[in-house]
């Protein structure tokens, strides 16, 4: 124990960094610290890997640092109870890869009774629900569905949940029925929102999502041998999952039972609909509207009983605001959102917080910051040559500066700048090892349209026919290089004998076996802290989705994706990603397939 202290004593000088440094950069706190150092089963493997990186220590002092940690190498456990508990949790973990992140929302047949204006509780639908939502702001009494707003409408949704998540980590069937339950609906009625609006309306999406302290401090235990921990956040991430890949932006956070309104085993969804109509701008606008345009407010609540049956009720229009505010759940007096929030890029604060976690990426295709610079700088120079390239120079535009943070800069700067902080990042991921972990099915989409699903911003034509409005269909020189990019990697894994790819100083690719589903949700896995869902391929995002804050879900997963997906790869058929030799034989495969369409 004493010897470990001496031991990082020695490296701090030597780095010339302080005690919180060191903490701040290998994700624990100071008080962790003290207690690893004197308990040294305790040190979670993901810490004790990125401590080797932070201090960057050689072969030699990597061996010395390991020996401190003896055969109880990580949270107090045994290798065999540390191999117990992961075999415990495989079944949640197989299940949340092989259907959450390949299958979409199954539709929701379960029915809500529902009450409005002192009418007679009805029963409805969620894709029911939806429509009364969609169409509030043409009817204001009454239980009939009015047709969707017209196209010139801008409708913002903004959702507050109150618990609706299971209260023990090991409930009764009848808990986990509830509680899924109400996850379903709320989710159900997000989707059917999006299905009904989209095409002749712009909407944004918005989820709080609040839970009792209690709950949250099951979520965010980091320790493997709290199997009760580990078994609820994880069920609650395979629960919310849903939420995570179709709000445009979702969070979780703890919040202290302070209104008497509700109790604190109560489940609750509050829904404020805000509806801008301006017969001048179609598009939406943040804020009210500045153009004389009219604002209506519309605000309903769901309630979920014990046995997750719901009853949902319209509390009405502007003058139930301050009824609205009382009931929600941390009743600070104004709802939760601003109307118009200040213009920031929160991709940049996340990258500095989270750069130097070991990150393995499930994605279709590429992940958007490997890309080469000289493949960013040949497409642009591709853009010049375009006769339209105005509107290509603008779709450009909005893929990589979204907020618009950058407008008064010209395109060319912006381009300019922008792809030296992308080109940074590629550097800082190579130093990681960062792993990416993409499908066939993707891979092959790519040769025969162009497209980089990380980088879709609308509907994709699959056919490859021509390019979209958007400048996000590569040519084909360009695809070739990022495909020998790819099989680069893999050879250069091949010839260093390197089996842990975090040891590696380049980004890792692996390809998924082509039985295994396409993934639906692309995800960052963070060793150690947590996990962030990119976008789906029925919703894309192009900003940084919420983190799920959990290190429990992050060890977990992580580990899982790193030893049994890809240290396991290629064992056998069913193996969950091809070997090294197949992937290879797959690349070399659409490379051919790529020239003979140049030829053509």
């Amino acid at each position: 124990m004493e010897n470990l202290l001496s031991f990082l004593s020695v490296k701090l000088r030597q780095k010339g960094m302080t005690v919180n440094d060191f903490c701040g950069k290998i994700g624990i706190s100071r008080q962790k610290f003290y207690r690893f150092v004197k308990e040294p089963h305790r040190f979670p493997r993901e810490s004790v890997r990125s401590a080797i990186s932070v201090l960057s220590l050689d072969e030699t002092e990597v061996g010395q640092f390991e020996s401190y940690f003896g055969p109880q190498q990580q949270n107090g456990a045994r290798p065999e109870s540390r191999s117990a508990a992961l075999s415990a949790y495989r079944v949640q973990v197989e299940n949340l890869f092989r259907h959450k992140l390949s299958k979409e929302l199954a539709p929701d047949l379960d029915s809500i009774e529902y009450s409005q204006a002192g009418r007679h509780v009805t029963i409805v639908s969620p894709a029911s629900f939806a429509r009364i939502l969609a169409g509030s702001s043409n009817s204001s009494s009454g239980l009939s569905v009015s047709s969707p707003a017209p196209a010139a409408q801008e409708h913002e949704y903004e959702l507050m949940l109150y618990n609706c998540v299971p209260e023990a980590s090991v409930p009764s069937d009848k808990q986990v029925n509830a509680s899924a339950k109400s996850i379903r609906i709320i989710a159900s009625i997000v989707k059917e929102l999006e299905d009904i609006l989209i095409p002749s309306s712009s909407v944004r999406i918005r989820i709080r999502h609040c839970m009792t302290q209690n709950r949250i401090d099951k979520m965010k235990s980091s320790d493997l041998s709290d199997h009760e921990s580990m078994s609820f956040q994880l069920r609650l991430l395979d629960m919310v999952l849903p939420l995570f890949s179709i709000a445009e932006d979702y969070r979780i956070e703890a919040l202290e039972d302070r209104n008497n309104a509700w109790t604190p085993k109560g489940d609750v969804c509050m829904i404020k609909h805000i509806c801008r109509r301006s017969q001048e701008t179609p598009a939406f606008t943040k804020g009210p509207s500045s153009r004389g345009g009219t604002v209506r407010n519309e605000y309903y609540i769901l309630l979920f009983s014990e046995n997750g049956e719901c009853r949902a009720c319209r509390l009405g229009s502007d003058e139930v605001s301050h009824i609205y505010r009382y009931l929600s759940p941390d009743g600070i007096g104004s709802f939760i959102f601003a109307e118009d929030p200040a213009v920031i890029d929160p991709s940049l604060d996340f990258y500095e917080k989270f750069k130097d976690c070991p990150v393995i990426t499930i994605n279709p295709d590429l992940y958007f910051d490997n890309i080469p610079h000289r493949t960013w700088i040949a497409l642009y120079e591709e853009i010049q040559k375009r006769s339209n390239r105005r509107l290509y120079e603008k779709a450009f535009r909005n893929l990589i500066d979204p907020f618009g943070q950058y407008a008064f800069l010209s395109f060319e700067n912006l381009v300019q700048d922008v792809l030296k902080t992308m080109e940074q990042r590629t550097d800082t991921a190579a130093r990681m090892g960062h792993c990416v972990i993409c499908h066939p099915d993707g891979l092959q989409n790519l040769v025969r349209t162009g497209m980089i699903t990380d980088l879709a911003v609308g509907p994709e034509d699959c056919t490859g026919s021509s390019w979209s409005s958007s400048p996000l269909r590569f040519p084909a020189p360009h695809i070739r290089e990022l495909l020998e990019m790819i099989r680069s990697s893999i050879v250069r894994r091949q010839n260093s004998g390197i089996d842990d790819p975090q040891k590696c100083s380049w980004v890792n690719y692996y390809i998924l076996n082509p039985q295994f589903p396409v993934p639906e949700i692309a995800f960052h896995f963070y060793g150690g802290r947590g996990v962030t869902p990119l976008y789906t391929k029925g919703r894309h995002k192009n900003i940084i989705a919420n983190l799920y804050d959990s290190p429990a879900a992050a060890t977990i997963l992580f580990d899982y994706v790193q030893n049994e997906m890809i240290g396991r790869r290629g064992e056998n058929l069913w193996s969950s990603i091809l070997s090294d030799k197949h992937s290879i034989a797959l690349i070399d495969e659409l490379i051919a397939v790529l020239d003979q369409g140049e030829r053509i």
